[in-house]
Parts: structure tokens; C-alpha cells; sequence
């Protein structure tokens, strides 16, 4: 496409850093997908892309969290929260649904979701996780053969 700010430039397919601030929260996503210009470099992010990096802002808030960096690639999003030790990773699966995983501060997978149809379903998913793990009881099932 023909770049809108320089009006002489090509773009091609690549990716770029976007930062999204707004009412004290900061949000740095990396290796987004974007056709830059190659010009002038102005990039330009696709409806798609913007929609999952506000709805990530848009969880982040409820979070409480003020700062977070995180890599967009590959159909996974990283999304980790500085008062915890653990991070949710977002990932689409072989058969094309949105799953998360909880990771330990180890590194090791602690828990797998069920799959979404949606990418936002799936964070709402992190979100039940994080409201109700809180103040869940724990109860021992009895196993019968």
C-alpha cells in the first residue's frame, strides 16, 4: 500500500513496537505485525491487531497493573502481572482455539485452559482464574475404583 504520511513510500509486511498509554497505564507490546513504509518508516497496525492490543490494555486496568512489556507473535501473547510470581501465556492451539497456560516463576506449565473460540474469551478466562484461585477451597475428592 502506499504510505499516507510520506505519500511516496511502499509498504511492506514486517513488525514494530507499539506503546499504548492512557490514564497512568503504560502498555509496550513488541513484535507486533505491521506493514511498514519503507520510506519514512511510519507503520500502520491492522484493525485485528489493534483490537486484541486495547483489549489486553483493557484487562491490564482491571488488573491494577501499571506497566507491562509484552511480545505479540506467533498467535501467543505473554501476560504477566508484577504482583505475582507466575505468567499467563495465550496461545492458539493446532485445531485454531485460543488457550492459556499458567507458568510457575520456574518456568514449568502449572495449569492448561480449556479452549475459546475468541482471544478475548480466553483472557476472561485469565481473569475468572486470577478473581476466584484467590479464595478457593480446596477439597479432596475420594477416588473409587
Amino acid at each position: 500500500m502506499k504510505c499516507v504520511v510520506c505519500k511516496s513510500g511502499e509498504t511492506r509486511r514486517g513488525t514494530t513496537t507499539v506503546t499504548f498509554e492512557r490514564d497512568g497505564l503504560t502498555l509496550v507490546m513488541k513484535e507486533v505485525p505491521a506493514e511498514i513504509c519503507m520510506n519514512c518508516g511510519e507503520d500502520y497496525v491492522d484493525e485485528a491487531v489493534a483490537r486484541d492490543i486495547l483489549a489486553l490494555a483493557e484487562k491490564m486496568a482491571k488488573t491494577g497493573s501499571k506497566i507491562e512489556v509484552i511480545k505479540y507473535g506467533s498467535g501467543s501473547v505473554v501476560f504477566s502481572s508484577p504482583s505475582t510470581s507466575g505468567k499467563f501465556e495465550v496461545y492458539v492451539d493446532k485445531s485454531g482455539r485460543y488457550r492459556f497456560r499458567l507458568k510457575a516463576s520456574n518456568g514449568k506449565i502449572i495449569a492448561v485452559s480449556e479452549p475459546y473460540n475468541t482471544k478475548t474469551a480466553c483472557l476472561n478466562g485469565i481473569d475468572s482464574v486470577k478473581k476466584n484461585a484467590a479464595n478457593a477451597i480446596v477439597k479432596q475428592m475420594k477416588i473409587t475404583s
